[in-house]
């Protein structure tokens, strides 16, 4: 006979009830009659031969709406469809199938999602210009997914503005946030390059962006600011680098005939034949690049421009006079040996997950290595932080011999010495050349990082009081006792998950919870992923244009910008 409390066990509960005679059951979820065999004496039917737990899979309307979000996902993945065409479906399939429980509650829309972030969201802007010479505002949102437990990086709108003035800056997002419904409250941090019009205290976007978000926090992308400083350094070496990378790229750029008489060359001279580099200001890691490969074919270069045809192009004169000007060789040796402490620190933030909470470490890192190539070591360690270090005082510098130049660069001013192709006013010029660069990058580096910014600090730290205050848009008043409480619980709680992924780590901390079922920490989760969501690099942004220049291109450039936004 049907006995009630087999409905407690847990492997039927919720699942199987009794029908009107005592010999019979039914699932609630198939709907399936279910008889109990003849002659079993069996107290439970979980322990019977008959497979009563297993007759159907019972999935829940939330596990049947995430399948039918995931099959929508793939599909748009496998055809090749923009992830955008999401925001119209999920309207489109509840007006399809008014009647159909899975529509209804069918979600996959980016704009409704970042509509009611309860964290928040970071905005990363920037500007470029496309084929057609519009001037295009790319917009790229930064959240916590709750169901994935990480940190996601969207394209949201890629908007054409007549100019880019503040005004129309500020108008083109303005529109796009009123035609999705998202609230200026939801938007909690902004990154964008260093432009006036962009983050400038007066007349910008993110002044006007203040007005109607007191509590904006905005950070310069450090990407920028590093390589800012990189080329600031370089431009105090005699020979300045950049003009010479230019000159070099465009001397054989789209030239046939000159790429084939240097091929020759790099046979005569075992190299290995590559592509010379043209310099770009907005691809962060090219200055390193074009350096190596310039020194990779240096040989061949060499001996190239020594028997150009052509003796009356002033400019082939120019590129002839710099190869053979022993200063270029040194200054390009040194660069390749110096500038892997920029291009560590420029791919470690240009990565898409989040690194937020190592920002100032790794800045007084860089500024500290940068520091120890020029400045006495006693001066570096009786400096608490690295940016009051007295750099330039000339006791406090090392001696030219002791300077960082590079093991390389130290081995090929010795050869140049011995065989009289570097005179020791030369070398002495080549060290003075060292001392400016380091004394302008360490000026750069100290002018541009966000070395003080407080939130920075707290951030590394997860100093929760501070942080909270900084953010009183997720974080209200009325919370900070419970924030305050939930520290002291924290601090002391020894069921925290074992995690070294710091975006899963406090997804999975948000989940704990207490005898009560209630959850531990919500207050304090909620503000750890506020702050990883903060932007520290606008490279998302700049890995769309380079999107964009890929679908636009010159056999397709009548396409309308709301094409290309779909496409993207």
């Amino acid at each position: 006979k049907y006995k009630q409390e087999w409905e407690m066990e847990e492997e039927l509960k919720g699942w199987l009830r009794c029908r009107k005679d005592e010999y019979t059951a039914k699932c609630t979820v198939c709907q399936k009659e279910l008889n109990f065999p003849v002659g079993r004496k069996k107290s439970s039917p979980s322990t019977c031969s008959y497979p009563w737990p297993h007759h159907c899979n019972i999935r829940t309307l939330q596990d049947k709406c995430t399948t039918a979000e995931v099959m929508f996902v793939n599909f748009l993945v496998e055809h090749n469809i923009s992830f955008n065409t999401a925001d119209h479906f999920t309207t489109l399939v509840k007006n399809m199938f008014p009647d159909s429980k899975i529509a209804k509650n069918f979600q996959c829309g980016l704009t409704q999602l970042l509509a009611n972030l309860s964290n928040g969201l970071s905005l990363i802007v920037d500007e470029s210009t496309d084929r057609d010479d519009d001037k295009q505002l790319g917009m790229i949102v930064k959240y916590y997914d709750e169901n994935q437990l990480r940190v996601e990086t969207k394209f949201y709108r890629l908007r054409v503005v007549n100019s880019a003035t503040d005004e129309n800056l500020f108008k083109a997002l303005e529109d796009a946030f009123e035609a999705n419904n998202i609230k200026w409250e939801n938007v909690t941090r902004l990154g964008a390059d260093g432009a006036a019009n962009m983050i400038g205290k007066n007349n910008s976007l993110m002044s006007r962006i203040k007005e109607k978000q007191p509590h904006l926090h905005t950070l310069h992308c450090v990407c920028h600011v590093s390589h800012i400083c990189a080329s600031d350094a370089c431009k105090n070496l005699s020979n300045y680098l950049d003009d010479f990378f230019v000159e070099l790229s465009w001397h054989f750029h789209r030239s046939a005939k000159q790429i084939k008489v240097l091929k020759g060359y790099q046979e005569f001279t075992d190299t290995v034949i590559h592509k010379i580099l043209k310099p770009c200001s907005t691809r962060w890691l090219q200055l390193e690049a074009c350096t190596n490969r310039a020194l990779e074919h240096w040989d061949a270069l060499l001996a190239y421009f020594r028997s150009h045809e052509d003796k009356k192009d002033k400019k082939v004169q120019k590129l002839r006079e710099w190869f053979e000007n022993p200063l270029t060789r040194l200054h390009l040796m040194f660069l390749s040996a110096i500038l892997p402490l920029f291009t560590k620190f420029n791919v470690m933030f240009q990565a898409k997950q989040p690194n937020i909470h190592r920002l100032t470490q790794e800045m007084n890192q860089l500024l500290r290595n940068f520091l120890s190539k020029f400045v006495k070591q006693s001066v570096l360690f009786s400096t608490v932080r690295p940016q009051d270090v007295k750099y330039a005082i000339i006791d406090n510098q090392k001696l030219d011999c002791d300077l960082f130049i590079g093991l390389l660069t130290k081995a090929l001013v010795d050869q140049l010495i011995d065989d009289g192709s570097l005179s020791r006013q030369e070398e002495k010029k080549s060290y003075s050349d060292v001392g400016n660069f380091y004394m302008a990058g360490t000026k750069s580096l100290i002018k541009k990082l966000p070395l003080d910014d407080q939130v920075l600090k707290d951030a590394e730290m997860l100093i929760p009081s501070s942080l909270a205050r900084r953010f009183l848009n997720i974080i209200q008043e009325g919370q900070l006792e419970q924030l305050q409480e939930e520290c002291f619980s924290y601090e002391c709680d020894t069921d925290l998950p074992d995690e070294d992924n710091i975006e899963k780590y406090w997804g999975l901390v948000g989940k704990l919870t207490d005898i009560s079922d209630a959850k531990k920490y919500p207050i304090l989760t909620k503000l750890a992923k506020a702050i990883l969501v903060l932007p520290h690099s606008s490279a998302n942004v700049e890995r769309l244009f380079s999107q964009m220049t890929l679908v636009k291109t010159q056999l397709r450039n009548r396409l309308n910008n709301d094409t290309l936004e779909d496409i993207l």
